[in-house]
């Protein structure tokens, strides 16, 4: 009448009590037995597709924030390369207002950071007096506000389906230990309808299988060699 490891994935624990059910159902004294597991059962599988649907969900979005970065980026070296090209195509005056560490610390980071940058470079932008970036910035600054917003929504999004994802993984670890603790139960009642009749614990429980065990029969499953996964 051993228990899974509490280190156990769902998909084990689901497992584990779709045999039991199953087991349960097998003699009349334990098939009362039987609707509790499959609730509990039940509950914990909801629980793992849920989670697992959250974190599809966040696929999308992580892409958009990819491509939002890899746009604003581009958006960016072009106005660099505008500012060059009104400082008469070397780095001079407007460049030295508007890029005034150069391109690199503006364009180096990535997503919160790569938005917090653009957010100052544009601040700096709007406040510059330099002779000549008025004229580029009204052609490319509506751009990186443009480009900067798109980034900054996609962040929005990416962050409330990482929090969307840590609610479903809490509820997922909480119908983990419920089940966890309705098998002890279910064992100690087995235990009680049949006191020291071992052999039949072990026909209504299933065996646990090691992981490093279950990984063993599964690549023996996959060179051609017949085996059950447990």
């Amino acid at each position: 009448m051993r228990a899974y490891s509490m280190n156990a994935a769902s998909e084990e624990r689901i497992r584990h009590g779709i045999e039991l059910a199953i087991g349960l159902g097998q003699w009349p004294e334990t098939k009362p037995l039987v609707t509790s597991v499959e609730l509990v059962n039940a509950t914990l599988e909801k629980a793992m597709n849920d989670r697992k649907q959250a974190e599809r969900a966040q696929l999308p979005v992580r892409v958009k924030v990819r491509c939002a970065d890899l746009n604003l980026d581009q958006t960016l070296r072009s106005t660099y390369s505008a500012c060059e090209i009104a400082d008469g195509g070397s780095k001079g005056v407007i460049c030295g207002a508007l890029f005034p560490d150069g391109l690199t610390p503006v364009v180096a980071s990535t997503g919160s950071a790569q938005h917090a940058a653009t957010q100052l470079f544009v601040n700096r932008a709007k406040a510059t007096k330099a002779k000549g970036a008025d004229k580029v910035l009204e052609e490319w600054l509506p751009k990186i506000e443009a480009a900067d917003a798109i980034l900054g929504a996609a962040l929005e999004e990416r962050t409330q389906l990482a929090a969307n994802r840590a609610v479903a993984f809490a509820n997922e670890e909480a119908a983990r230990e419920d089940h966890a603790v309705a098998m002890d139960k279910i064992a100690g009642e087995v235990r009680a309808l049949f006191p020291k009749d071992r052999k039949r614990w072990a026909m209504i429980f299933p065996s646990v299988v090691t992981r490093s065990a279950r990984s063993a029969r599964t690549a023996e499953n996959d060179a051609g060699e017949t085996g059950t996964i447990v």
